[in-house]
């Protein structure tokens, strides 16, 4: 195939149009043999890319991006880095870390991800143990991928063209392991929250053609209209997307090389095609599900799966203009009003133009307004003619939108890049502190700059002399005496030179007094009271029992439980990890025949038992209960059943020779404190769920014989052997905060315990 009159990948000459306009020179480029191109005109284009091109936590107006802008995934949350449906974790070399977690010190390992100069190399690989401690919600995943999109650099109206020079130095494995795209996502709302994607997408041993079609963010239909011909490992190919009219019915093609690969209409289903809507084009090679297991894909420098662009273009029928005006640096003030005039439509893109579009792109998710919105812009940020104002109250960082204008078929343009900066805020409005308890606070993570955090600046003072401050750490250290309540000032400043004070109450610590506190019974654990918390190299070792006074839970399982402080309410939690690969955390009675055991073994007897905690993630995994450590058909257990979105509950098992479930308190969210208490007769259960009304009121109660040897544990079950039907072990992640085990208390008793829970936890009472 042979171009003729323009040497690949340039930027074509921009000449000034008549009235102003900003419009490409026209090229005509045909081709010998096919002539698929004859009705285009070359665009834009590029065949080298460098750092000044991208996004970065210092370069704020960079027209490519490496973090994901891609909202086609039902479900909620939806992260932008690593969704499920992807299996791995986007990462680049300029990543500061999800909500803050490495305190902006760039990971050296992610430096590898993408590979810039004559060509742009995007990489896949495993995630190494350090990595994984970064990636926050998505610590389950394993690998890492690299995603550059273009919706700031490029936009194509139909009909159009766009493709890529590719190369895979790395022989496509399975579809599910090394899985490289090349993909053509319809722009707006929100980047393509509806709309057109186009997919050619890495399946062993070839590319293969899909079309997705999305409806509020659901696939409603796909198709696989063809595949490439088996990848080189050494030659770069052209890959090339068009969408056009046949016959009155707008089509997508994939042309290899200049040969058709598969077509398909661009409506279907319940989708109906827009054709006002551009494009833009992305690639990636990221992992699909299963993951990477190859031991040579483990740390930063190793080769990975690499995917190799030599150069990009776009054709279209139409004009293609760029901005007569600079792109758009702003700077508004956390929570505050602002209100910026913009450029007119002609002033930006030339006086044949009568409007144009701004619209978000989802970036990270520690950024303004993310996640992503169905619509060109959320709801704190309002256009009017060409005027933005609102206030942004969901959090600091900046704000990523792009300007474009393609007002007729075949259209193109450069958008031109609109990026609002919202200043930092301080977090907390009161620390408190405890008389005779080591004492710690961030000072780092109180100054909150969102995805501005790179090379943050704090300051503060006003604290009293036994606090040592170490600005250079970020932490404030000491051990407290009474020096009463006074006001500490801490100040921040983020990447772009905004900076926020604010006054802080300095507290003393004075514990409320709760009925509940007074209560019989064999246990009470307390995680907000560090002084009962044993740990070892960070491990929580042993929980003591604020009843008796006697560390009566002890950790068992493979997995840690870790003690984190300011969790939940200003306070301390456990921790517990989830451990696929074997037994989970869990908490378990130091002595076997504990009066926590007892008040289960035989008859059952009348008891109440509550449970305070937060799943933190969506698994499946037991909050306490029973469960016998000899072969056996005997347990009583609580389980947090995450089995799905739509499916998710808590329940109450019993398992003997006839298996008692009762469920009750659906949607155990991840990231949500719930307070569950039981109430036990023996005949009857009833149920209190983060409420005041009953969930389960006077629900038979199998009064089944347990034996003497049933254990309490909190975290999971005891593992299930071969003549054991119990539940076997399972991932349990959560932060647990409190734990009570006590007699027989009335209904109003009960409420007012939710009631001070609830209080001392911070959790809003449905």
């Amino acid at each position: 195939m042979t171009f003729i009159g323009i040497r690949l990948g340039l930027n074509p000459p921009i000449s000034q149009g008549g009235g102003g306009s900003n419009v490409i020179g026209g090229i005509t480029i045909g081709t010998q043999g096919t002539g698929f191109r004859s009705a285009y005109v070359l665009m834009d284009g590029a065949d080298s890319f460098s750092a000044s091109d991208f996004l970065t936590p210092t370069n704020h107006l960079g027209r490519y991006m490496t973090t994901r802008a891609y909202g086609n995934q039902s479900g909620a949350p939806k992260y932008l880095r690593g969704a499920g449906s992807l299996g791995g974790y986007e990462a680049d070399p300029w990543h500061t870390g999800i909500k803050d977690s490495n305190r902006g010190v760039v990971p050296a390992s992610f430096a590898d991800m993408i590979q810039l100069g004559g060509s742009l190399k995007t990489k896949a690989r495993r995630a190494t143990s350090a990595e994984k401690l970064l990636m926050g919600d998505l610590a389950g995943k394993n690998n890492l991928s690299s995603m550059v999109h273009m919706s700031r650099r490029n936009m194509m109206r139909a009909p159009c063209m766009l493709e890529m020079s590719l190369r895979f130095p790395y022989s496509l494995g399975s579809w599910d392991t090394n899985h490289p795209t090349f993909w053509l996502m319809q722009d707006q709302p929100a980047s393509g929250f509806d709309g057109l994607e186009l997919d050619c997408e890495g399946f062993a041993p070839a590319f293969q053609f899909n079309v997705n079609r999305w409806v509020n963010g659901s696939q409603v239909q796909n198709g696989n209209p063809g595949n490439t011909q088996t990848v080189s490992q050494t030659d770069y190919r052209t890959y090339s997307f068009e969408v056009k009219q046949n016959a009155g019915v707008w089509t997508a093609y994939l042309y290899e090389e200049g040969v058709l690969v598969g077509s398909t209409p661009c409506s279907g289903g319940s989708f109906t095609f827009d054709p006002t809507r551009p494009f833009y084009i992305m690639i990636t090679s990221h992992i699909l599900q299963s993951g990477i297991t190859q031991s040579v894909w483990d740390a930063a420098g190793d080769a990975g799966a690499t995917i190799d662009c030599d150069w990009w273009r776009a054709w279209g029928s139409g004009t293609f203009r760029k901005p007569l005006k600079p792109d758009v640096l702003l700077k508004a003030d956390f929570n505050t009003a602002f209100s910026f005039d913009l450029d007119t439509p002609q002033a930006v893109f030339g006086s044949d133009v009568s409007s144009d579009v701004i619209a978000m792109i989802p970036n990270e998710d520690n950024s303004p307004a993310q996640p992503w919105v169905r619509a060109l812009l959320p709801a704190a940020i309002v256009r009017s003619g060409n005027n933005i104002s609102g206030t942004v109250s969901d959090q600091p960082g900046r704000f990523i939108s792009s300007r474009s204008a393609t007002p007729s078929a075949g259209d193109g343009c450069i958008p031109q890049a609109i990026t609002l900066c919202i200043g930092p805020r301080v977090v907390p409005t009161q620390i408190q502190y405890t008389v005779g308890q080591a004492f710690t606070f961030d000072l780092y993570q109180a100054v909150d700059c969102g995805d501005l955090h790179m090379g943050k600046i704090i300051s503060t003072s006003g604290w009293p002399a036994w606090a040592t401050v170490d600005i250079a750490n970020g932490l404030v250290t000491g051990m407290p005496t009474d020096t009463g309540n006074t006001t500490v000032t801490i100040s921040g400043t983020n990447a772009v030179g905004q900076s926020v004070t604010a006054s802080v109450a300095l507290q003393k610590y004075v514990a409320p007094t709760y009925d509940y506190m007074s209560w019989d019974g064999p246990l009470w654990i307390d995680a907000s009271d560090t002084a009962t918390i044993t740990q070892s190299g960070g491990v929580v070792t042993g929980v003591a029992n604020k009843r008796s006074g006697s560390v009566d839970m002890v950790k068992a399982g493979a997995a840690n439980i870790t003690l984190v402080a300011n969790a939940q309410n200003g306070k301390s939690v456990l921790r517990f990890a989830a451990n696929t690969a074997g037994s989970p955390a869990r908490l378990q009675p130091a002595s076997a025949n504990s009066p926590i055991d007892t008040m289960q073994q035989g008859n059952d007897k009348p008891y109440v038992k509550i449970s305070v905690y937060k799943p933190t993630d969506g698994n499946t995994g037991f909050i306490d209960g029973w469960s016998d450590t000899v072969p056996s058909a005997d347990c009583q257990q609580i389980a947090l059943i995450r089995r799905s979105a739509s499916a998710s509950s808590i329940r109450r098992s019993t398992t003997t020779s006839v298996t008692n479930d009762v469920s009750w308190g659906s949607g155990q969210a991840t990231g949500v404190l719930f307070i569950v208490v039981e109430s036990h007769t023996g005949t009857t259960l009833t149920v209190f769920d983060s409420s005041l009304t009953k969930v389960v009121n006077n629900v038979a109660q199998d009064a089944n014989t347990f034996n003497s040897e049933l254990t309490y544990y909190i975290g999971a079950a005891e593992t299930g052997g071969a003549t054991d039907p119990t539940f076997a072990p399972t991932v349990c992640a959560m932060d647990y905060c409190e734990n009570i085990l006590t007699s027989a208390k009335t209904d109003a008793e009960l409420q007012q315990c939710i009631s001070d829970l609830a209080t001392k936890w911070g959790k809003t009472l449905t």
